[in-house]
């Protein structure tokens, strides 16, 4: 949880495939995550209709 401080979950696009708009709200920046991204060290494990999940060391967070 502590890698994904800061992050925002702007939209999410699923066709033709999932990808969601994510704002490092620190850095000011905005850029698109497709499933297998590395953000902040985290994987995009999976980008579904609750959110973007993360997968860090065993561990899963999902940004809403």
């Amino acid at each position: 949880e502590e890698m994904a401080k800061g992050l925002a979950l702007v939209g999410i696009d699923r066709e033709p495939r999932p990808a969601a708009l994510v704002e490092d709200t620190e850095k000011q920046k905005t850029f698109v995550v497709n499933t297998g991204d590395q953000v902040n060290g985290m994987r995009v494990k999976e980008i579904n209709s609750e959110g973007v999940v993360f997968s860090y060391e065993g561990e899963e967070y999902v940004l809403r």
